[in-house]
């Protein structure tokens, strides 16, 4: 699959959207980075990126990250340490496993959505929050 071909625009802005209507109700930030390939320590190079994304400046420490590595088919989720502390580590397991579940089937807008959704309802209950609006930025990252 050709890097730039993982999602088609209004994959994209379907995304968004569902991201910025969950942050509408937590506080904590939600965002994805596509990339080539992570390599062989997936979990350091998503808590690299999730610095560079400046993800680690919240006060809860509760922001999340979904890295997905094209080529070496691998799939990370980042939670700072505000929301690691309320859920277990199979939560996060089994959130990763739902969504390669859909990955195998090249369903890969369902099985974001799929992660996101059950991540946004830990995130909803342990960080609510309602507002109006999100505060505008990019949310779905691509690896230049």
């Amino acid at each position: 699959m050709n890097f730039k071909d993982f999602l088609k625009e209004e994959e994209i802005t379907l995304l968004n959207n569902m991201i910025k209507s969950i942050e509408k109700q937590t506080k904590c930030k939600i965002r994805i980075y596509i990339m080539k390939k992570i390599g062989k320590d997936a979990l350091n190079k998503a808590r690299e990126i999730f610095i560079k994304l400046n993800l680690r400046d919240s006060d809860l420490k509760n922001n999340i990250l979904f890295v997905v590595s094209i080529k070496d088919k691998k799939i990370v989720i980042f939670g700072d340490d505000g929301i690691a502390e309320k859920v277990n580590d199979n939560f996060w397991i089994n959130a990763v496993k739902a969504m390669v579940e859909k990955f195998k089937n090249n369903e890969f807008v369902i099985g974001l959505s799929g992660g996101i959704n059950l991540i946004a309802e830990k995130a909803i209950e342990y960080f609510p929050d309602k507002k109006e609006e999100v505060i505008p930025g990019q949310i779905i990252y691509f690896e230049k």
